[in-house]
């Protein structure tokens, strides 16, 4: 329960066992956030760009938890640990109507043969 309304658990894309390992892929939530920035970082360390990441933590938190989310996002559990993600985003274009992008997939190098 938060403020006063049931919160119904999300329910899981995927889940299985591979090599004795629960993978499971559901939605992402606001407990995800700080892995994910983690995973971020992660990504542009091995790009050779971390400098580039200069979104703070509570905005990217509001970006996609807030009152008027702009990204949405799905994770990849292995063992209950986050080791991958996708965030998309919709926009919308005169010519086209409404779009869905993808921003970034990402899975740990040490889960990827599991998961990717």
């Amino acid at each position: 329960m938060e403020n006063g309304k049931v919160i119904k658990a999300k329910p899981e894309l995927y889940h299985q066992k591979v090599n004795g390992m629960d993978i499971k892929i559901r939605p992402a939530t606001k407990e995800d956030c700080l892995r994910m920035m983690e995973l971020i970082k992660e990504l542009a360390e091995y790009e050779k760009a971390p400098q580039e990441v200069t979104v703070l933590f509570d905005h990217f938190v509001e970006s996609g938890f807030g009152p008027n989310p702009v990204w949405w996002a799905y994770v990849a559990e292995a063992g209950g640990a986050v080791q991958g993600f996708a965030l998309y985003y919709i926009r919308y274009s005169t010519w086209k109507g409404q779009r869905m992008y993808l921003e970034d997939i990402l899975v740990t190098e040490k889960c990827g043969a599991w998961i990717g």
